[in-house]
């Protein structure tokens, strides 16, 4: 306590953050042994209904460091009728309602409208990066085109004269002027196949700022565990508080959206390192502990 006398900035314990450097995401100026473990996780519990929605946990087991930024949630929903896409800046985050993280039942990151924070946060991305990356993971069309169709005569002009490429599609290739009822591409529409349809991967760390740049000892954690709340997806008419819309433009239902347990995973890399640097870890955190630097909402932004 005496060094930090008259001082005008002291430091104290968070500023002293003495962490192993395995557990940053920073590239390491050393050499350490460690092997890669890829796991597919099923959930715990697992249950959705279209006209209501539904929620999905799961279990880290506790092994290794967890990769967390690369950590992804993936899933195939199917519709029996093949009516539904999903929106075309979401894709699949428009599923999300709300995502939160628990440690021994105690919540370290909560994110409510979950889908509708990282869509948002993902328009500021490369328009490159959104249409090349985040498109084919999501099933978003961030970078659709529009053309005026040549044929629309004068009174109708404000209503039918843009084409576009994604919900647009003609009967075949050669047409160029589509008619209204035309549907969406098909690789955008949900199948009633579970091996043809839309396989959407999120990582974690869209979703959860604390995953982006934070690994997770849980060797040495309480149990960690994942809740994921599911929107409803019954869109009629006007496609009022649903998840997905209308693959027709002549039919303006979605069928029926299923989304059962083994259509949910999770992809996880654990970390496994020699005994050496489990030893730091477990000196770390039985010592100090460790300090995350947690992000915060604000009214201008996402702020440190």
């Amino acid at each position: 306590m005496a060094d930090n006398v008259g001082k005008l900035n002291p430091v104290v314990a968070e500023d002293t953050d003495t962490s192993v450097d395995t557990l940053t995401t920073n590239t390491l100026d050393r050499a350490v042994n460690a092997t890669i473990e890829t796991n597919i996780l099923n959930p715990i519990s697992h249950q959705y209904n279209y006209q209501t929605g539904g929620s999905t946990r799961f279990q880290f087991p506790a092994s290794g460091v967890l990769d967390a930024p690369n950590c992804s949630l993936s899933f195939n929903p199917t519709s029996a009728d093949g009516k539904a896409i999903f929106p075309l800046y979401s894709g699949a985050l428009s599923m999300i309602d709300r995502a939160t993280v628990r440690v021994g039942g105690v919540i370290l990151s909560q994110m409510t409208n979950a889908g509708e924070y990282a869509t948002l946060k993902n328009q500021h991305n490369a328009l490159g990066y959104q249409s090349s990356v985040l498109d084919v993971r999501h099933g978003s069309s961030n970078e659709f085109f529009q053309y005026v169709r040549p044929d629309v005569d004068d009174s109708k002009a404000n209503c039918s004269a843009i084409y576009n490429v994604e919900v647009d599609q003609p009967p075949s290739w050669h047409e160029a002027t589509p008619a209204l009822t035309n549907k969406a591409q098909p690789a955008k529409v949900l199948t009633d196949n579970k091996k043809t349809t839309i396989e959407p991967v999120i990582r974690l760390g869209d979703i959860f700022p604390f995953f982006k740049d934070n690994k997770l000892p849980l060797l040495a954690m309480a149990q960690v565990e994942l809740h994921i709340e599911w929107l409803p997806a019954d869109a009629v008419a006007t496609n009022a508080e649903s998840c997905v819309t209308s693959a027709d433009q002549g039919d303006l239902t979605t069928g029926v959206i299923t989304l059962e347990a083994d259509q949910v995973r999770m992809n996880c890399d654990y970390i496994h390192y020699d005994d050496e640097e489990k030893a730091k870890t477990f000196h770390q955190l039985l010592s100090n502990g460790k300090v995350y630097p947690f992000p915060k909402h604000t009214k201008r932004g996402l702020t440190e």
